[in-house]
């Protein structure tokens, strides 16, 4: 057989084996939403190389598919982050922030930046990270109709900052806000209206508000075990700050009972289920 024809048939037959568009398209779609169940179960190790396929298989799609590699950029971001490695981290970030800007997707760009910030707040560079939250809030307040779930987010993150600056007032501010604006959301989503109450309960707490802070963390803590369930990684966090808490008011065995729990859900998520705190 002649050569030509050789190449003519072998690329025939591997072009034959790329899967057609259609089914290209669904193979990402299908990746994208297991990814993202993965994340909202506080799997991230295992979500991160399904959002890898994803995102290679949206970018040998059309142009038509910016908004799903946008959003894989700003997962995979997040996930960098939560594994330690935040160059990678703001990498992602800010290619998905590009994608959005260009697009003028106000809500993305906003939530992008929230994560940003929260990278540069890992990297304990509160002034970077600073300017991006405060952008964060002001467009979040351009969303029409008023979006309270990416409000309360970047007013959330902005009262984490100021913990981090050791301005309990203004913190508890934030969180307040931030409180507020998740009280709004429908009753269907109450997993960020428990963790700004946890997180405001921390800031009670350092601003001398023992009472107030315990009664917060018990609503937190009631809340996330009814919606997240007992063993998601959400709770064993407001445990760990909620023992935090009572170990120095001295309630010791109460204490000592959050933290076993928060340990337990820790552990029951290190095998098979990988999961980065």
């Amino acid at each position: 057989m002649h050569w030509a024809t050789c190449l003519i048939l072998l690329s025939a037959a591997v072009f034959a084996q790329e899967p057609a568009p259609k089914t290209l398209l669904q193979q990402a779609s299908e990746a994208y939403r297991d990814a993202t169940s993965l994340c909202d179960a506080g799997r991230f190790l295992e979500a991160e190389p399904v959002f890898q396929r994803a995102l290679a298989a949206h970018r040998l799609l059309a142009e038509g598919n910016q908004s799903y590699i946008m959003a894989e950029l700003h997962n995979l971001g997040v996930i960098a982050r939560k594994r330690g490695d935040f160059v990678q981290s703001l990498d992602l970030l800010n290619q998905s922030l590009a994608i959005s800007r260009k697009q003028n997707a106000i809500r993305a760009s906003a939530n992008t930046l929230i994560e940003l910030a929260n990278t540069y707040r890992a990297m304990d560079k509160p002034y970077d990270a600073d300017p991006l939250v405060r952008e964060a809030i002001t467009l979040s307040e351009q969303i029409v109709p008023p979006d309270y779930q990416v409000y309360a987010t970047a007013c959330n993150t902005y009262g984490a900052l100021h913990i981090r600056l050791q301005d309990v007032e203004g913190a508890t501010r934030w969180f307040q806000r931030a409180l507020d604006a998740a009280r709004k959301l429908p009753s269907t989503q109450p997993e960020l209206e428990a963790s700004v109450m946890a997180n405001l309960a921390t800031s009670e707490f350092a601003g001398g508000h023992n009472d107030q802070s315990l009664e917060l963390f018990r609503q937190a803590i009631a809340m996330q075990e009814k919606y997240l369930g007992p063993s998601h990684p959400k709770l064993a966090e407001t445990l760990t700050s909620y023992s935090s808490v009572l170990r120095r008011l001295r309630f010791k065995q109460e204490a000592a009972k959050a933290n076993r729990r928060a340990v337990q859900i820790r552990n029951s998520l290190v095998a098979p289920k990988p999961y980065i705190q």
